[in-house]
C-alpha cells in the first residue's frame, strides 16, 4: 500500500515565499480603429492585466490573442475540456477603468461593442526582477532574431518560478525549468529563480519518493486566481479539500522528468556554488534517485512496457512513449550527476553505488541498445523498432558514444526511416546540445535556423511550445498551443555556450570563454556570471574575452 503523504509539503515554506514581482506599463504600438471597436498591437507578447479607459454606455468585449488571427477566434469553437480562448467582458456606463478579469498572455488585444469611445489603453506587464540581460550577436541576423524571441520567452515565463507557458498552462515542470534554468543562468545569471523552483518541487514529493512532473502540489499554481480560464470542468469539485485538478495534476509522473530533478540539481550547484541548498535537498534527491531505480530495475533487461514511462523525443512519433535507448541514457546521465552531488555534500557509500550502477545501465544500453552500425535503437512500448535522435544526444552526453562515434551516430540515425526527429523545444534543446558536444555546431545551428527562424518569419516575439517544420500547419492556428513557451527558449543558453563560449570550470568558480565560430564570420556578446561581465568577441581572425 502507498501512502501518499508529502514530507516535505511544509518544510520548506521559508524557501518558497513569493518574490516581489516587476511591473511594467507597456502601451500599445498600434492601435487600429475597427467598424465594431479597437485592436491594440503591444508589438511583443505581454502577460498581466490588460487595462482601459472608456466612456459612454454599452457593453465591451475583449478577445486576446498572442497572434493576430486568435483575436477573432470564437471561444465557444474553441473550447475543449481543459481550456477555453480567454476573453472579457465590461459594462460601460460613463466614465470607466476596465481591467482583465485575471492575467492574459497576449500581444493584440480586440475591445469591440457599441456605445463607448477607448481614451486609453496599456498593459501591466508581470516578470521575475532580473538584471540587464546578456547580448548576442552574429553575422546571421536570422539568429539574431533567434536569440531576441528566446530572451523574451525566457523572461516572460519566469514569474513567481518558472512557468511552462504563459497562456497555458502557467505551470512548474520539472524538463521545462531545467532548459528555462539554463537559459537564465546564460542569460542573466540569476539562480535565485531555479533555488525556488527546486524546492517546490521537494515540497511536492510524495512519502514514498515519487516525484510528481510538475510542482502543483507543493504550491506552483495560480488556477484559478490568475488563469481563470482553464480547467472550467473541475473548479468546484474537490478531494480533501485540494481542487481535483490540482490532485489529479500533481500526480503525473513521467521518469524522465524524474531524472531532470537530479540533473537541475547538479547544474544549479555548479552555477552558484550554494552548497547549502544541496546539502539541504540532498535527502530530496536520494529518495528520487531510490524510486526511480527501484521502479526501473535491472531485471526489466532494458524494457520499460508501463504507459507512465515518457522519452525526450516526442515529436514525429508522438504516439511512441518508450523510447528505452533515450530514456536510458538519461538515467544514467542523471546517476552521474548524483554522484557528483553525493561527493560535494560528503556522502562516499551514496556516491560509489550511484557509479556502481550507473556502470550496469551504461553496459545494459550498450548490450541492448547500441546497433552494429553505432548508433542506438530501441523498441517501442508496441514492440516495433524505433531509433531517436534524442537518444544518440543523450548517449553521447551520458558517455555511451564518444564524440567521433556520436556524429556518425547522428548520420546514421537521420538516414533510419524509422528515425523519429523531435518537434518540442526541450526535446530539440537535447538533441542540438548532443549536436554540438559531437562537433556537428554547423549542423545544429541549421536545425535551429530552420525551426526557430521559421517563427521568426511568422512574426513571432516568444519561443512557440512545439513545431514540426515538416507540417507547420499543426501548429498554426490552433489556439490550444502556447506561443510563449519557456522550454522552447534552449537557443540563447546553446549560443552562449557554444558560439560565445562561456564557460563555469566549477561549481560556483572560474569562467572561462573559448568561443567557436561554427561557420558564421562574428560572434561577440555579454554574459553575466558570479564573477563579473563576460565580453567575448570572435571572428575568422582570432578571438577575445575580457571579465570585467
Amino acid at each position: 500500500m502507498i501512502v501518499k503523504n508529502y514530507p516535505y509539503r511544509d518544510a520548506y515554506a521559508a524557501r518558497i515565499a513569493p518574490f516581489q514581482l516587476r511591473v511594467t506599463r507597456r502601451e500599445p504600438v498600434k492601435t487600429e480603429r475597427t467598424d465594431e471597436g479597437y485592436i491594440f498591437d503591444f508589438g511583443a507578447e505581454t502577460v498581466g492585466d490588460f487595462c482601459f479607459r472608456a466612456e459612454g454606455a454599452g457593453t465591451a468585449r475583449v478577445r486576446y490573442g498572442e497572434y493576430y488571427e486568435e483575436i477573432f477566434s470564437d471561444p465557444a469553437v474553441l473550447a475543449v475540456e481543459w481550456f477555453r480562448t480567454p476573453s472579457d467582458k465590461f459594462a460601460i456606463d460613463g466614465a470607466a477603468e476596465c481591467r482583465s478579469d485575471g492575467r492574459r498572455a497576449f500581444r493584440y488585444a480586440r475591445v469591440f461593442g457599441e456605445g463607448f469611445k477607448i481614451t486609453d489603453a496599456w498593459a501591466n506587464e508581470e516578470s521575475y526582477p532580473f538584471g540587464p540581460a546578456a547580448t548576442f550577436r552574429c553575422s546571421d541576423e536570422r539568429l539574431n532574431r533567434v536569440w531576441e524571441i528566446c530572451e523574451r520567452a525566457t523572461q516572460l515565463c519566469s514569474q513567481q518560478y518558472f512557468e511552462d507557458g504563459i497562456k497555458r498552462d502557467g505551470l512548474l515542470w520539472i524538463g521545462d525549468a531545467r532548459v528555462q534554468a539554463q537559459c537564465v543562468y546564460a542569460l542573466y545569471g540569476d539562480t535565485a529563480l531555479a533555488r525556488k523552483s527546486l524546492y517546490l518541487f521537494a515540497a511536492s514529493m510524495r512519502g514514498d519518493g515519487r516525484m510528481p512532473s510538475n510542482a502543483i502540489l507543493g504550491g506552483a499554481h495560480i488556477h484559478p486566481e490568475k488563469i481563470n480560464y482553464m480547467f472550467d470542468y473541475v473548479r468546484k469539485r474537490e478531494v480533501s479539500g485540494i481542487p481535483e485538478f490540482y490532485s489529479g495534476c500533481g500526480e503525473i509522473y513521467y521518469l524522465t522528468y524524474a531524472c531532470d530533478f537530479i540533473s537541475m540539481l547538479w547544474e544549479y550547484y555548479f552555477y552558484s556554488g550554494d552548497l547549502q541548498t544541496v546539502k539541504e535537498l540532498f535527502p530530496v534527491a536520494a529518495a528520487d534517485m531510490r524510486y526511480v531505480c527501484d521502479t526501473v530495475g535491472e531485471k526489466t533487461d532494458g524494457l520499460l512496457l508501463f504507459p507512465t514511462a515518457r522519452d525526450l523525443s516526442a515529436g514525429g512519433r508522438i504516439d511512441t512513449l518508450g523510447d528505452n535507448a533515450a530514456y536510458f541514457s538519461c538515467l544514467a546521465r542523471a546517476l552521474g550527476d548524483y554522484a557528483r552531488l553525493a561527493a560535494a555534500v560528503g556522502d562516499e557509500g551514496e556516491r560509489d553505488g550511484a557509479e556502481r550502477r550507473r556502470g550496469k545501465f551504461l553496459a545494459l544500453i550498450r548490450k541492448k541498445y547500441l546497433d552494429p552500425r553505432g548508433y542506438l535503437r530501441a523498441e517501442d512500448y508496441r514492440g516495433g523498432r524505433i531509433v531517436s535522435l534524442s537518444a544518440q544526444s543523450l548517449g553521447h552526453l551520458c558517455g555511451i558514444l564518444d564524440e567521433e562515434s556520436a556524429r556518425g551516430a547522428f548520420q546514421s540515425a537521420a538516414n533510419d526511416p524509422d528515425c523519429a526527429a523531435p518537434i518540442d523545444g526541450m526535446s530539440r534543446y537535447h538533441v542540438y546540445r548532443g549536436m554540438f558536444e559531437a562537433g556537428l555546431g554547423e549542423t545544429a545551428l541549421d536545425c535551429i535556423r530552420d525551426c526557430w527562424g521559421y517563427m521568426s518569419d511568422k512574426g513571432a516575439t516568444a519561443c512557440w511550445e512545439k513545431l514540426d517544420t515538416r507540417r507547420p500547419d499543426l501548429v498554426e492556428g490552433d489556439a490550444t498551443i502556447s506561443r510563449c513557451h519557456g522550454w522552447s527558449a534552449g537557443p540563447a543558453a546553446l549560443f552562449a555556450r557554444y558560439l560565445l563560449g562561456a564557460r563555469q570550470t566549477e561549481p560556483g568558480g572560474a569562467v572561462e570563454a573559448k568561443p567557436s565560430l561554427h561557420g558564421l564570420d562574428f560572434v561577440e556578446g555579454a554574459i553575466p556570471t558570479l564573477r563579473g561581465e563576460l565580453r567575448v568577441y570572435a571572428d575568422r581572425r582570432g578571438a577575445r574575452a575580457v571579465l570585467q
